[in-house]
């Protein structure tokens, strides 16, 4: 079954915890296909994928056959199976307020963070979520999941809003859902407390379609979620640089991620739910999509 935010929920009837865990619900339904083994990446029998050499890698773990062809150091990451555990940090600063068609950046990550795991929570695994004031224990099982989902529905917009500081827990999973309006050097730090060999990391970069490409009309009149300033904007004066200063910005977010063998997901406000949960659980495995 194909969910679509845009047409079919209503972030307006998402009024209370019971009508939060029945969307959520019916988001994963479509994934819940029985208990099984998590599939992690490390040094097991069967080929996954290259990717690229960081720092504090085992460097015989190298292949050399890829640096041979292409002067670059690779690792190959092959698939074993073992117990996993899943945090989903949320951005909820002011600039995650952004909506479109009635849809908030930080709705989106919170509903996405709450059908993911209520697949985890099928599977048997551990999770929790963090913001920037709030951190939930890891657990698991069902009774786990609606604890998270009371805590997860009031989550509100923070100013001045801090990186969560990460667990400190190997064989983790980092969800990291955010606009990325942030400097690329805090970035950069950031990325380097979640992503060692130890743990891997997921980055949702959740954008609108207007925002991205400006289609606001001609006049108009933005206001700094962050700093409430107020400035007016010809957006077809401007949308040439508009959208090369924030291409330039991705194309840093996304190379960050490359090279510290992160994955990077832009996702839609206005794209189908269902495609970024099916995203989700093809990294990882869970269903056979």
């Amino acid at each position: 079954m194909e969910v679509n935010n845009q047409h079919i929920i209503d972030p307006k009837t998402i009024q209370d915890v019971k009508a939060f865990e029945w969307i959520a619900k019916l988001l994963a339904k479509g994934f819940l296909h029985g208990k099984h083994d998590a599939v992690r990446l490390g040094a097991g029998m069967e080929f996954q994928q290259y990717r690229p050499y960081v720092s504090g890698d085992d460097i015989r773990s190298i292949d050399w056959k890829m640096f041979a062809k292409t002067d670059k150091y690779y690792i190959k990451q092959t698939s074993i199976q073992t117990e996993h555990q899943y945090l989903f940090i949320i951005d909820n600063s002011l600039s995650m307020k952004y909506s479109e068609n009635g849809w908030s950046k930080l709705w989106y990550a919170k509903l996405m963070t709450a059908a993911m795991m209520c697949v985890l929570s099928n599977q048997g695994d551990h999770f929790a979520w963090q913001s920037g004031k709030q951190l939930m224990t890891m657990g698991s099982g069902k009774r786990h999941w609606q604890h998270c989902l009371e805590t997860l529905f009031r989550l509100d917009f923070e100013e001045g809003n801090d990186f969560v500081q990460p667990m400190k827990q190997s064989s983790t999973t980092f969800i990291w859902m955010s606009d990325f309006y942030h400097p690329i050097l805090e970035v950069q730090e950031y990325i380097k407390k979640l992503k060692h060999p130890q743990t891997e990391l997921i980055m949702f970069h959740i954008l609108g379609h207007a925002e991205k490409f400006l289609d606001f009309g001609s006049n108009m009149t933005f206001v700094d979620l962050e700093t409430k300033q107020r400035i007016d904007v010809n957006a077809n004066a401007t949308r040439k640089e508009y959208e090369k200063n924030l291409s330039a910005h991705l194309a840093k977010i996304k190379n960050l991620s490359f090279k510290s063998g992160a994955i990077y997901e832009e996702v839609s406000l206005n794209g189908n739910i269902t495609e970024t949960l099916r995203r989700f659980f093809h990294h990882y495995q869970y269903t056979a999509l």
